[in-house]
C-alpha cells in the first residue's frame, strides 16, 4: 500500500465525512428518537447504541433489532419517515416548513438565488451585478439610517441628504412645482438672460416699452418713458 500520497499522484480526493471527519452519532439519535416517538414505541437510543451498527444501512440497523418494536408497525412507513427525518434535521430545512419565529440578520445572511439581494444586520441592498442600486438601513461612512438610490452608473440619485442633480434626467420642472412663497434669491436667478428674454433683441437695458410695473403704487411703461402714479413723487406732484 503506498503510504506517501501526495496531490500530484493523484487524481482526487474522498473525504467520508459522516463519521470520520464529523461524529454523526448524537445527530443520529436524536433522528431516531423523534422518529420513535412519533410511532409510539417506547425506548431511547444513544451515541452509543448506533455505535455497535456503525456502516449499517438504516434498514440493516433496523433488522438487527436495535429496537424492540410492535408487530403492528408498518416498517416501509417507519424507514420512510426516518429517512425524511433525517434529512429535514441535517441536510436541509424546507422554507415552507418555518412558520414563526425570527431570524436574526445579525447571525443569517439572507441572499436572492442572483445574489443581487442581500438582507443583512438592518441593511438591505440590492444590486445590478455591478453597482449598489438600492440600500435600505445603516449604510455608508455616518452609518445612520438611509434609502439611497443609485443610477445606473453608480451615481446618487437620492439619499438621507436629499435628492441630487442626478436625479433629474429630464426637464421635469414646472411652474407647478415651486411654492408660492419660495423667495428665491436673487443671486439664483440669471439676471442677464432675463432681461436678454424679455427685450427680445439682446440687449442689457430693459426697455420701458417692454415693461409694464404695478400702476396702483408705482410706475407703468408709457411707450417713451415711465409715469408716476399716487407714490408721492417730486415736481408738480407736491402742489
Amino acid at each position: 500500500m503506498n503510504t506517501n500520497f501526495t496531490l500530484s499522484t493523484g487524481d482526487a480526493i474522498i473525504f467520508d465525512m459522516d463519521g470520520t471527519l464529523w461524529n454523526a452519532l448524537d445527530s443520529y439519535a436524536r433522528i431516531w428518537n423523534v422518529c420513535m416517538r412519533e410511532f409510539a414505541i417506547s425506548g431511547q437510543i444513544e451515541a452509543a447504541d448506533l455505535l455497535r451498527y456503525m456502516g449499517f444501512s438504516i434498514e440493516e440497523i433496523f433488522s438487527r433489532g436495535i429496537i424492540q418494536t410492535p408487530p403492528n408497525l408498518n416498517r416501509h412507513l417507519f424507514l420512510k419517515r426516518l429517512e425524511e427525518i433525517e434529512d429535514a434535521m441535517i441536510k436541509s430545512i424546507n422554507a415552507s416548513k418555518i412558520n414563526s419565529g425570527e431570524i436574526d440578520t445579525a447571525l443569517v445572511k439572507v441572499k436572492g438565488a442572483s445574489g443581487n439581494m442581500e438582507i443583512a444586520d438592518g441593511l438591505i441592498k440590492i444590486s445590478d451585478g455591478t453597482y449598489v442600486r438600492v440600500a435600505v438601513g445603516k449604510y455608508g461612512e455616518t452609518d445612520d439610517y438611509t434609502l439611497t438610490v443609485w443610477d445606473a452608473n453608480g451615481k446618487v440619485m437620492w439619499s438621507a441628504t436629499g435628492i441630487t442633480a442626478d436625479a433629474i434626467k429630464d426637464a421635469i420642472i414646472v411652474d407647478g412645482m415651486i411654492s408660492d412663497d419660495a423667495n428665491i434669491s436673487p443671486n439664483k436667478i440669471n439676471i442677464a438672460a432675463l432681461i436678454t428674454t424679455i427685450n427680445k433683441d439682446g440687449g442689457l437695458t430693459v426697455k420701458s416699452s417692454n415693461v409694464t410695473i404695478d400702476a396702483s403704487g408705482g410706475f407703468s411703461s408709457g411707450g417713451g418713458g415711465f409715469s408716476s402714479f399716487g407714490g408721492g413723487g417730486g415736481g408738480d406732484d407736491d402742489e
